[in-house]
């Protein structure tokens, strides 16, 4: 039997103390914490694919990367065909472009050489929200958030995105190192 914790609406209240934490050293369940509330989770489906699926008290999606040179993320309501948000990657996989939803458009990037932690922005130079990892055997990842983040429609959606595209990085950088 799988134990889930109740999720809680993502709310302003929330914006202090965030944080990706994967459930377990060999888990495939992450959640966004605020203390001791989740307020979203996203879950890879098998071992190895990319199929994941986020979920919020506002909705599911589905998160998928499909390429073999050109790798892309696309998002999507669960049970739809329809992408809302797509991120296209650099060559060097260490910055993209987040397109969507509506005509919003992001910039992904590595804020350090190592790829450990990744920064969100609108236009460069105004970040919007920093993921830094953290932790070894069990990975996680504190999210802090500026005032301008705040304002985002569909913050959260963005925060699950961001920590699909960080673990498939750990996962790719972890396959070449070997």
């Amino acid at each position: 039997m799988v134990y889930k914790r109740i999720m809680v609406p993502f709310r302003p209240e929330h914006y202090g103390d965030l944080q990706w934490i994967q459930t377990g050293a060999l888990s495939r369940i992450h959640e966004l914490k605020c203390g001791d509330s989740v307020v979203a989770r996203l879950e890879f489906k098998n071992l190895f694919g990319s199929l994941a699926e986020g979920r919020t008290t506002e909705g599911v999606w589905t998160f998928r990367r499909r390429g073999l040179l050109r790798q892309t993320v696309f998002v999507r309501p669960a049970g739809t065909r329809e992408d809302i948000i797509v991120y296209e990657p650099n060559w060097s996989k260490r910055r993209g472009v987040i397109s969507g939803p509506g005509e919003a458009s992001y910039n992904w990037e590595a804020a350090n050489f190592w790829c450990s932690d990744w920064t969100l922005s609108k236009r460069p130079g105004a970040r919007l929200v920093s993921f830094r990892s953290k932790g070894v055997v069990k990975a996680s990842s504190a999210v802090v958030l500026t005032g301008e983040a705040k304002a985002e429609p569909r913050l959260e959606l963005l925060l699950m995105l961001g920590c699909f595209i960080a673990i498939l990085h750990k996962r790719d950088a972890a396959v070449t190192a070997t």
